[in-house]
């Protein structure tokens, strides 16, 4: 799909606990690394019907700027009060909504499958790194709301 093409995009950041309200939008799925999420969560979008376009994590900065964005869903793995915890990149995405005045909203989430990559130092469970202490490990995110 060119960049042209697309329109107004529902980004979606981490898991969702169920798929009912997603039906109806075009959503956008980034890569979501370290864990490898936003391809199995295509692949479960696809079974319940849902539109949606994949992209790498890298390329949400120009999307935003570029307008394509027009809501970011972020699925939480947990809600308190005054704050929500999120997987790993659940800050950053918040940030970068707010920067280009596009609404967050607070989904319930559930917690990955995480199978074989466990930092950014593995890639499909191969390690690209001699020694894990080179890395740091991603950690679940606190995002004042």
């Amino acid at each position: 799909m060119r960049l042209d093409e697309i329109t107004r995009l529902s980004l979606i950041w981490g898991v969702p606990a169920e798929f009912k309200g997603l039906k109806g939008k075009f959503l956008l799925v980034p890569e979501m690394r370290p864990y490898l999420l936003g391809l199995s969560l295509c692949e479960e979008l696809k079974t319940h019907g849902c539109p949606h376009v994949y992209v790498t994590d890298n390329m949400l900065g120009y999307l935003f700027f570029k307008g394509k964005i027009k809501e970011t869903l972020l699925f939480y793995l947990e809600r308190r009060t005054a704050e929500i915890k999120g997987i790993s990149g659940s800050l950053y995405v918040t940030l970068l909504s707010k920067l280009h005045q596009v609404p967050v909203y607070f989904c319930p989430g559930k917690k990955p499958d995480i199978v074989n990559d466990k930092h950014a130092g593995t890639l499909d469970g191969r390690s690209f790194v001699e020694d894990e202490k080179s890395v740091i490990w991603p950690e679940e995110e606190i995002i004042k709301i």
